[in-house]
């Protein structure tokens, strides 16, 4: 008998169960999943409701994902680093819309307020609202 023992990071379950996995070399969704598995030694198993024990291998696995296009091997963990450094750069974009869209408002409504002219606040404010999430949608698509 043997037991295989994996270990993942938070963020490598969440890739593992929730994100779309693509090679950090072509960008190619089409990858094949390989465990490795590495001897770690010998342990024993122990089921105690049956008074039963044995020698078992002790195997360390880890998940390599083969892309199918460019035929390169990667670890779980680089797809991680992948999706991390898009995380980084469409939050900086979702910033900086936020505080252009915040400002926008700002300028609308002191326009509108100054002139009492509530016409000015009924039209541009949801038209800033819908330019934010447009925004929103194209950046979170990249």
């Amino acid at each position: 008998m043997n037991r295989t023992n994996y270990s993942f990071s938070e963020k490598e379950i969440f890739t593992l169960l929730f994100r779309k996995k693509t090679c950090p070399y072509c960008g190619s969704s089409k990858l094949s999943r390989i465990t490795v598995k590495k001897f770690k030694g010998k342990g024993k198993s122990v089921i105690e409701s049956m008074n039963f024990s044995s020698q078992i291998d002790i195997y360390q696995g880890n998940f390599v994902y083969q892309c199918t296009k460019c035929k390169k091997k990667f670890s779980l963990q680089s797809i991680v680093d992948l999706n991390n450094s898009k995380d980084k750069k469409r939050s900086k974009a979702n910033t900086f819309f936020v505080i252009q869209s915040i400002i926008m408002i700002l300028i609308i409504l002191s326009i509108g307020i100054s002139s009492n002219n509530i016409y000015i606040i009924i039209i541009f404010i949801p038209s800033i609202i819908i330019y934010y999430y447009i925004t929103l949608f194209f950046t979170n698509n990249n």
